[in-house]
């Protein structure tokens, strides 16, 4: 019964998003990008698609990690200059393996779409690494599915997973770390953890900081201390050290290709020289030297007062305007300390390590983005959490009737961004365009009739409506979401 109700919410959970995926039919060329799919409501609408793709354009079609000069013109201003050559000013690891979807899908004319599905796969694959780690920590299966899909839709979650953006890729190996570790441990799965945790530096170069309390937790589970009233004995199994072959071969590999690309073994792509724009002679125009980008002002502790609050309570990214089923979570944080405590420091830890590292970024807001990003690998985090508070408030009406209505208003509010735009200004750049900084944009470009969504522009637009598309969508998630919170039987 359990396999066909996980079978049952993947086939669900996959379909909303092959009717949210954005795109459009064709395969773009660099030009039909330039000119035509950097508008709001377009898939190169913002330039994290833009780049990420170009790269797995140029990998596809040029076999090259350097962009021809027609595709590096989609990039400005996120594109690097070196010797002479083009290149993503991001890591490189979301693009290869973008590739496999780009061929998939270039055939039938659908390479845009298929590339767009990868963050939707990785997402899918999320909500099934919620459900194995909440196994783990004997969390019951109703729960943890009301947690998956508390992370999957009524978070910034959503918009993030039909679009080409890297953040379903980190939470799919901070998961899948945490996974491995929680399992019986052995020297093959700490040394495939240990792999991710160097991968994870191919898709983000600061993603690495994000393992460490995943890491101390690996470290603790094989080192045994023995007190005694004269001697502490400390005994470590010498065969784990193998594992450590997984983040060396892991990290090997990037220093070749840095070494290969870029001359040097870790060069890190954002430190190159950025280019802005190019000039009617399409000669590069270099970024000025107090514009470009070093890593000592990446982050900053005297910026985390002023993160904290973007990123909380603000309105145009805090993630009580977009997210707040998220607060729930705290409800469930004690009790799993209480039975699983080291687990729930691991877990928490790693909260704690992204939610500061962003507070003190340079760049909170995100550039233009459909709420708080940076927080999409947390709110995975806090699923588990969530779903520990459903276990433990399940009987609770008042507790059930509180977060059917915030999952309600999340799901509302992060439909309504995945199909309409990502391009969302922050307050401090809207202001002075005279634009709105919140939803409220993507609720006006709604009521334009404006959408995103590949699979309604190619097959329904002549059929209904975009108020009654959004609503089938909307009723459909609440639906299933209220019958597994209210009647499925609890079962571990």
């Amino acid at each position: 019964m359990k396999k066909f109700l996980v079978a049952f919410f993947v086939i669900f959970i996959s379909l909303i998003f092959v009717l949210t995926l954005k795109g459009n039919y064709g395969n773009p060329t660099s030009s039909q990008i330039y000119n035509e799919q950097k508008v709001m409501g377009q898939p190169f609408e913002l330039s994290p698609e833009r780049g990420r793709y170009a790269l797995t354009m140029s990998l596809a079609q040029d076999h090259s990690f350097f962009l021809r000069q027609d595709i590096a013109k989609i990039v400005t201003p996120d594109l690097g200059f070196f010797s002479g050559k083009y290149t993503l000013l991001v890591s490189p690891g979301m693009s290869i393996l973008g590739v496999p979807f780009y061929l998939l899908g270039a055939p039938f004319n659908l390479a845009q779409v298929s590339t767009f599905a990868m963050p939707a796969f990785f997402a899918v694959l999320n909500f099934l690494l919620i459900l194995k780690i909440c196994q783990q920590l004997k969390i019951s299966f109703k729960a943890s599915i009301v947690g998956g899909l508390s992370y999957l839709f009524a978070t910034t979650s959503f918009a993030y997973s039909v679009s080409y953006y890297q953040h379903q890729l980190t939470t799919f190996l901070l998961l899948s770390t945490a996974a491995l570790l929680f399992s019986k441990r052995n020297v093959i799965r700490l040394g495939i953890a240990a792999f991710l945790v160097g991968l994870s530096f191919w898709i983000d170069s600061q993603n690495p900081i994000f393992f460490i309390p995943l890491i101390f937790y690996a470290v603790q589970t094989v080192i045994k201390v023995q007190r005694d009233s004269r001697y502490t004995k400390i005994f470590f199994q010498a065969r784990f050290l193998l594992a450590v072959l997984g983040i060396v071969l892991a990290l090997g590999a990037y220093s070749l290709y840095s070494l290969t690309v870029f001359n040097k073994p870790f060069q890190l792509a954002g430190t190159l020289t950025s280019v802005k724009d190019f000039d009617q002679n399409n000669a590069p125009i270099i970024k000025t030297l107090s514009t470009q980008k070093n890593t000592s002002r990446f982050f900053n502790t005297r910026r985390m007062g002023h993160g904290f609050a973007t990123l909380v309570f603000s309105e145009d990214r805090g993630f009580i305007y977009y997210a707040p089923i998220v607060i729930v979570a705290v409800l469930g944080i004690g009790e799993l300390i209480r039975r699983r405590y080291e687990q729930s420091v691991a877990l928490i830890g790693t909260v704690l390590f992204i939610f500061v590292l962003y507070t003190m970024w340079g760049d909170p807001y995100g550039g233009w983005a459909f709420g708080p990003r940076y927080l999409v690998p947390i709110f995975a985090f806090a699923a588990i959490f969530i779903s520990e508070a459903v276990d433990l408030f399940r009987k609770k009406i008042w507790f059930n009737l509180m977060l059917f209505g915030l999952f309600c208003y999340g799901a509302s509010v992060n439909l309504l961004g995945a199909i309409t735009t990502n391009q969302v200004p922050p307050q401090v750049e809207a202001v002075a365009l005279g634009m709105k900084w919140n939803y409220m944009l993507n609720w006006d470009v709604f009521q334009k009739g404006v959408t995103s969504s590949f699979f309604y522009n190619t097959y329904l637009d002549h059929l209904l409506t975009l108020n009654v598309f959004y609503l089938v969508i909307l009723v459909s998630i609440i639906a299933v979401f209220g019958f597994t919170l209210f009647s499925l039987e609890r079962n571990k």
